[in-house]
């Protein structure tokens, strides 16, 4: 072939592909911009490589054959800080087979630790990607330089990072594309190494809740600058705190034509970092139309201290089941001054107790592990969830830091060296001291059990009677409590109805397993 030839078959080549090392297709974030290529006249495969590495030579020899038939003309990389060691196994293998084809990353993990992926990727997108990755796709198609493109990053000559002006946010959220809940032109990596194009079957295996819920996000950004979050250094990156908003008439839209495509869609779970960042007249406008056209329930991520009563109401009316919210800290003190976050103790108390009393669904994170958190600071946090309203869903948290957030920055300052900012570091593996132990019973047992058990704990935690009752309450919790709170929760969401509970239990199965298991692994 000439090399003539080459350039015209290069020109006409708008194959791109785009990796995920995730293990569901829970990827908004990547779905935005495989659609905003294909909206643009390019043809985006969309690849989930879940727990890849160089030994998984069955699986690395199916990426081989693939990529070789694709000869797409850039690979995307999309992650975030756990799947870091996966998605630089990806890359390693890359460069040894396809040293000609220009690799790109974006996500979360490489806006916040730029200079740490280009020591093995080619490019880094920096923070809000689809207009570069356009630019991107448009410079690679037509032989264009890519060195100035907005928001990229890059190492020059001298092996130093270049990192190129950003693009202004996108102000209007209309203008994206709608993100299919199944997604055109998926592929993924099954159990035994083969990439397979996705169908319905494998849709469902490689879905939350089996497909049956559909991902949307109708808002980018948020009010707040909590210092362990990432929104805390995109909020600086960007020097704004602005909260861009979809127009309530395009939000209806995408679920009306989503659920028109996908029957199975039984409920819908809203992403924002704060969905009731919006006017009442907003709020309103939303329940409106949403209870007339869409009409299936729904969930939302609410920070307590925001969180009125009017709005909770009319949210349940059009269709809310359940809410998540942050306690994050019983502790007031490590609220305000560690996090810097602007909701307290009895904010969330207030807004769970306004929840049950709604019958609607409270999933509550905590935070642990933080070393500037004392004894009696996580004994308030105990002596919070003891008080909350039951049932309580719990997702507890080790405390990781992230580059470029406050609390990255305070850790470094006070406790250098600190493992927490590591990123192969898994934020859902906790701790197995007593504390954490007894923070996990206290959203799970009873009331008066746990009361008896922390005092217990303060009289004299090395005893070795309360070390026999606490491993008693372990066992009892494992058993019997904790199968009956999860059961417990989807009945308050289903509107307490048996029927309806016992409908969607298998489509929670696997994610409440998953999470079930998670207190037995090793850290």
């Amino acid at each position: 072939m000439s090399v003539e030839h080459k350039k015209v078959k290069m020109k006409h080549n708008k194959k791109v592909l785009l990796i995920s090392p995730q293990d569901n297709f829970s990827i908004i974030g990547l779905k935005y911009i495989h659609y905003y290529l294909l909206k643009n006249n390019y043809q985006s495969h969309l690849l989930l490589m879940p727990n890849i590495d160089q030994n998984d030579l069955v699986a690395l020899e199916e990426l081989r054959k693939f990529i070789s038939e694709l000869q797409p003309i850039f690979i995307g990389i999309s992650l975030m800080s756990h799947e870091f060691t996966s998605a630089r196994e990806i890359n390693i293998f890359l460069k040894r087979n396809f040293p000609a084809i220009p690799i790109i990353w974006g996500g979360i993990y490489p806006t916040i630790a730029t200079e740490a992926c280009l020591q093995f990727t080619d490019f880094v997108c920096i923070g809000e990607g689809e207009k570069t990755i356009l630019a991107f796709a448009n410079a690679i198609s037509k032989g264009f330089d890519t060195k100035n493109i907005c928001n990229l990053a890059y190492l020059d000559n001298n092996k130093q990072a270049v990192k190129n002006p950003l693009n202004p946010y996108i102000e209007n959220l209309d203008e994206l594309p709608f993100c299919d809940h199944f997604i055109t032109n998926s592929f993924v990596r099954e159990d035994n190494g083969c990439i397979k194009k996705v169908d319905n079957k494998i849709f469902r295996k490689y879905s939350r809740y089996t497909g049956k819920i559909k991902d949307i996000i109708t808002s980018r950004g948020c009010p707040f600058s909590c210092t362990y979050c990432c929104t805390n250094f995109l909020n600086k990156l960007y020097e704004t705190k602005k909260v861009r908003k979809r127009s309530v008439e395009n939000v209806i839209l995408e679920l009306e034509n989503d659920i028109k495509k996908s029957p199975i869609i039984d409920a819908i779970y809203f992403h924002d970092e704060n969905f009731i960042c919006r006017s009442k007249d907003e709020i309103k406008k939303f329940c409106k139309l949403y209870k007339n056209k869409v009409g299936i329930p729904f969930s939302v991520s609410i920070t307590p201290r925001i969180a009125k009563d009017e709005i909770m109401a009319l949210l349940k009316e059009a269709g809310l089941t359940w809410i998540r919210i942050g306690l994050q800290s019983g502790s007031d003190r490590v609220c305000k001054e560690i996090y810097k976050r602007n909701s307290l103790r009895q904010d969330f108390l207030d807004c769970a107790k306004y929840a049950n009393k709604l019958n609607i669904g409270i999933y509550c994170d905590v935070i642990l592990d933080n070393p500037f958190e004392q004894e009696y600071e996580q004994l308030e946090t105990i002596k919070t969830l003891i008080e909350a309203p039951k049932p309580l869903y719990l997702q507890l948290y080790s405390l990781k830091a992230y580059h470029g957030t406050e609390l990255y920055e305070k850790i470094e300052r006070e406790l250098p060296g600190n493992l927490l900012a590591a990123p192969e570091k898994d934020y859902l593996l906790i701790k197995k001291n007593t504390l954490n132990i007894l923070t996990r019973l206290a959203a799970i047992c009873p009331k008066r059990m746990m009361i008896a058990l922390v005092k217990m704990y303060k009289k004299d935690h090395e005893n070795i009677f309360f070390k026999l009752f606490l491993l008693f309450f372990k066992i009892l919790s494992l058993c019997v409590f904790e199968p009956i709170v999860y059961y417990r929760f989807l009945y308050k969401s289903q509107g307490s109805s048996i029927r309806k509970t016992l409908m969607v239990i298998p489509i929670y199965f696997k994610q409440v397993w998953s999470r079930y298991r998670m207190q037995f692994k090793k850290i």
